[in-house]
């Protein structure tokens, strides 16, 4: 949940935004235009 900070705030202007989150920690994102398939297939198999 994003109680903390509202969800614009986190993700700016540029949406829309992928956050991987593992244990409610956001570890990266990434904006559509840079989306890339093999960067997270790799993000989840090392999870």
């Amino acid at each position: 949940m994003l109680r903390a900070r509202p969800f614009v705030y986190l993700a700016g202007t540029s949406l829309p935004t992928l956050y991987l989150v593992n244990n409610s920690k956001v570890e990266h994102w990434v904006n559509y235009m840079e989306l890339d398939q093999t960067q997270i297939e790799n993000w989840l198999s090392i999870k």
